[in-house]
């Protein structure tokens, strides 16, 4: 009977190692195999656990690594017990792979060891992962500084722009302007040269005392194709848009020439809405602003031919 449980225990104890993870070998005292599952023979390259069977354990090791590590760890383990550590082997084509290896004493009824348990976990693919993920941090790394090396230079641009759209908000200081300041502006934006006597506007970003006018022109022609096309709508009053505009405008007041003699007159410092027309209780200032303007038109050669008389008399 005692036989049977012995047997049956050796049975199970069986079972147990070939379902383990781990590979599992044990060894006499003087370290030949005894018996290997098929992970110790599968992390080894070898189709069956039943080769290993009689074959010393420094078919797994070098011999260095046997004389430095291998065998002064078993007659450790003889005097402390069980110890675990790294330990390298190598496989049947004499691949070396890392691994962590528990060797654990069988010891007699006396105490003394008799074999050993080797428990061997392999690191391959461990130590595979951990090189991928080093190089990925690497990498990342190595990306990680040229986004930083490019946000700097993006800074630097924005803070260059930023600069530069002060030094221009300080230039453009608040003054009268017209529609022809703007082209000499612009070219003044892109630093390209231009002859005053061939513009008739004024850089903005100039010195300040080269901004001689103390006034703004305006000039509306007829909109002839939008007049036509709007005066089928009963409620658009065509007659408003049916003539020609020419305006002057100080920081005080805003004068406004018409085609058909409806002239108007604003002070859009007291009246920015232009609702209050001025032209019949202040004539006085009509009459200067509408001298200004025609001063102003008549100093450029006409457009066209036979149109020196700019406004009507």
């Amino acid at each position: 009977m005692q036989l049977e449980h012995i047997d049956r225990d050796i049975r199970h104890l069986a079972i147990m190692a070939e379902t383990a993870c781990e590979g599992i070998a044990i060894t006499d005292a003087r370290g030949v195999v005894q018996y290997a599952n098929t992970v110790f023979a599968a992390m080894h390259g070898y189709a069956s656990a039943t080769v290993l069977t009689g074959v010393g354990i420094e078919m797994f090791h070098s011999y260095e690594q046997m004389q430095s590590d291998v065998l002064p760890l078993m007659d450790e383990v003889k005097c402390r017990g069980a110890i675990s550590g790294p330990i390298e082997h190598i496989g049947y084509d004499g691949t070396v792979f890392p691994t962590t290896t528990k060797i654990v004493p069988l010891r007699n009824t006396a105490g003394e060891a008799e074999g050993f348990i080797f428990l061997i976990v392999d690191l391959s693919k461990q130590t595979h992962d951990e090189e991928l993920l080093l190089g990925q941090n690497r990498q990342l790394s190595r990306f990680n500084e040229q986004l930083h090396h490019r946000i700097a230079e993006k800074n630097q641009v924005v803070e260059q722009l930023t600069q530069e759209q002060d030094q221009l908000s300080r230039k453009l200081e608040q003054q009268q302007v017209q529609l022809t300041d703007i082209y000499p502006t612009i070219l003044d934006i892109l630093g390209i040269d231009w002859d005053r006597e061939q513009v008739q506007g004024y850089s903005l970003l100039r010195d300040r005392n080269r901004r001689e006018m103390t006034f703004a022109i305006a000039e509306m022609a007829i909109w002839y194709g939008s007049v036509e096309r709007l005066r089928g709508n009963p409620e658009f009053d065509s007659i408003v848009y049916n003539r020609r505009l020419k305006t002057i405008r100080t920081e005080e007041f805003k004068y406004i020439w018409a085609s058909d003699g409806r002239d108007e007159l604003y002070n859009i410092r007291q009246d920015p809405d232009e609702l209050n027309n001025l032209i019949e209780t202040e004539p006085e200032k009509a009459i200067e602003l509408r001298t200004m303007l025609k001063e102003w038109l008549n100093s450029f050669e006409p457009y066209r031919p036979g149109s020196a008389r700019l406004l009507r008399d």
